[in-house]
């Protein structure tokens, strides 16, 4: 798509039916708080391991991390198809994306209140 005029009525498409876009049916009421365990276990591994046991966290992050989304995700794709672990994906990346840029933006403003003499 090179034309990009063609590009924003895609775009402009997408927003205005987002079953077209793939976007998420999972319903978020409808789930327990057992959802939420996964989340809470990847960051705390990410918080507590490197303290208490860091030659364990830094040949093994990977693998944790990869077990704590085979938890969150593997119940999705049972429970309600592969559709929505992919829709789930997509917007837990989104999310991420958006809280990377602000922790980004939170450094870029600490090195300039460093670099003033601010801190």
């Amino acid at each position: 798509m090179k034309n990009p005029l063609r590009r924003l009525a895609v775009t402009a498409l997408l927003a205005v039916c987002p079953a077209l876009a793939m976007a998420a049916d999972l319903d978020g009421a409808r789930l327990s708080a057992l959802w939420g365990v996964p989340f809470a276990g990847i960051l705390l591994s990410i918080a507590l391991l490197p303290l208490l046991t860091p030659a364990f966290w830094h040949r093994h992050y990977g693998k944790l991390a990869a077990g704590w989304a085979v938890l969150a995700l593997a119940p999705i794709a049972l429970g309600y198809g592969a559709g929505d672990v992919r829709a789930v994906t997509y917007e837990y990346g989104n999310a991420f994306l958006v809280v990377a840029g602000l922790l980004n933006l939170l450094v870029v403003i600490d090195a300039y209140d460093i670099a003033l003499g601010r801190k």
